[in-house]
């Protein structure tokens, strides 16, 4: 199973992203969306799991700042805030710790990271957001969930 993975949309769903998201299946949405139009937009190429950001405050009632789902027997743990540019976040090391997920995905840098670290694919899909942030590049991320590992991939959206 092939999963799209976007941050820090911000606003704006970059056209780009349909034709990229064609295959996939299900969509993830590690936060900072700021309109819920935009997980409706997704919604129309995929069913699509979001969690909140730090610039989702206003829907605190209706996401989460993390999930923990499953996919293809994959254990998958979505959040905003992995690092916080400074320091690791505790609560997400402590979850990290007890669900040991295969794949963690995040946001909130507006960098991308695609790492495996021992048993944990730690995947960042970047800023999807508009072109407001000088020096950062924005991306999206595949998620292949179909073999033994999972796998992903970052798009440029540049």
């Amino acid at each position: 199973m092939l999963v799209g993975v976007l941050s820090d949309t911000h606003g704006y769903v970059d056209p780009q992203i349909s034709e990229i998201f064609r295959p996939v299946r299900r969509i993830l949405h590690a936060g900072d969306f700021e309109e819920p139009a935009i997980l409706s937009e997704l919604e129309k190429i995929a069913p699509v799991t979001a969690v909140r950001g730090n610039g989702d405050y206003q829907f605190r009632e209706l996401y989460p700042t993390d999930l923990v789902i499953e996919i293809n027997e994959f254990r998958i743990l979505l959040c905003h805030r992995y690092n916080s540019f400074t320091m690791l976040e505790p609560r997400i090391l402590s979850e990290i710790e007890r669900v040991k997920p295969q794949v963690l995905v995040y946001g909130h840098t507006h960098d991308h990271v695609l790492h495996q670290s021992l048993d944990i694919l730690y995947l960042n899909p970047g800023y999807a957001g508009k072109k407001d942030y000088p020096g950062r590049y924005r991306s999206v991320a595949l998620l292949d969930l179909s073999g033994l590992t999972p796998r992903g991939e970052i798009i440029p959206l540049d």
